[in-house]
């Protein structure tokens, strides 16, 4: 996953707030990369593992509640604002122009 694919799950998902900045995006995208696989002079990408590194670090900012497991405030975040937000995309009807309209 590109940077621009990581910044269009966080934009579809509406995670952006006072809380989860650009500056957050780019830290958590920096951070998650494992650069042992020795692939630090292409552009850098996102696999599976970093992907749930980089959800697990974005639930920290979404769901700071330090009274609660984390286990919990993962659940919370996915359920509430991943799936939720999935759903509502999936299921949003596309605008389509129709012949002759305005």
């Amino acid at each position: 996953m590109s940077m621009g694919e990581f910044r269009s799950f966080i934009n579809d998902c509406k995670l952006l707030d006072g809380a989860f900045t650009d500056v957050g995006i780019n830290t958590i995208f920096a951070n998650v990369q494992d650069t042992r696989d020795g692939t630090e002079d292409e552009e850098p990408e996102l696999n599976f593992g970093e992907f749930q590194e980089a959800v697990a670090a974005i639930t920290q900012y979404k769901v700071p509640n330090p009274y609660q497991s984390f286990a919990k405030r993962l659940d919370t975040f996915l359920t509430r604002q991943v799936f939720t937000m999935a759903k509502m995309t999936r299921a949003a009807p596309k605008k389509t122009k129709r012949k002759g309209s305005v």
